[in-house]
């Protein structure tokens, strides 16, 4: 999409609330992710969504890469720029390379199986919303349940938060 259908929020249009909410993710200008601005249009949303998009993204058991790999897969699957955009930047600071972008954009070949494994992962549960036994089998024997479970609901919430940025049309910041 190339313009946004839920314009997101301006700093000065933002009420007490919003702004106080927004402030870990507002830089030294004052200026916010386009995410942020427009899922702050709906406060009790986005309230209940922060707690679960924090355990994704940084409580739960996954490997960060790994985390990464799975959440770049569903950018790619569920075509959310704004995701592919922001994860990709996330993914160079923990090191991965073009190679390894160029490998989940085509569903895998990477050496390290876990990488893969993580791309069947999410290419499953997208496409068909549940692991294959072969996908269920690997993953268990490589990580056990817990982290199993932590990988469907992280690719889960990323479905979802790339189904609501594509449908409000967040654009990638700069892009506007």
């Amino acid at each position: 999409m190339d313009s946004a259908r839920v314009e997101p929020l301006l700093p000065d249009q933002l009420t007490t609330e919003q702004r106080e909410f927004l402030q870990p993710f507002t830089n030294k200008r004052g200026r916010f992710p386009n995410i942020f601005g427009t899922l702050v249009r709906h406060m009790d949303l986005l309230k209940a969504w922060s707690g679960f998009g924090l355990y994704t993204m940084r409580e739960n058991q996954l490997d960060a890469v790994q985390r990464e790999v799975l959440i770049l897969r569903t950018a790619v699957l569920t075509g959310s720029d704004y995701e592919w955009y922001q994860h990709r930047k996330i993914g160079e600071r923990l090191g991965m390379t073009p190679a390894d972008f160029e490998h989940i954009r085509n569903g895998g070949g990477f050496a390290d199986s876990h990488k893969n494994l993580m791309v069947n992962c999410a290419d499953d549960l997208v496409q068909h919303h549940r692991l294959s036994d072969n996908t269920w089998r690997e993953m268990n024997d490589a990580f056990g349940l817990n982290y199993v479970l932590d990988a469907i609901f992280t690719v889960g919430a990323y479905t979802a938060l790339g189904m609501a940025l594509n449908s409000c049309g967040v654009q990638v910041e700069g892009s506007e």
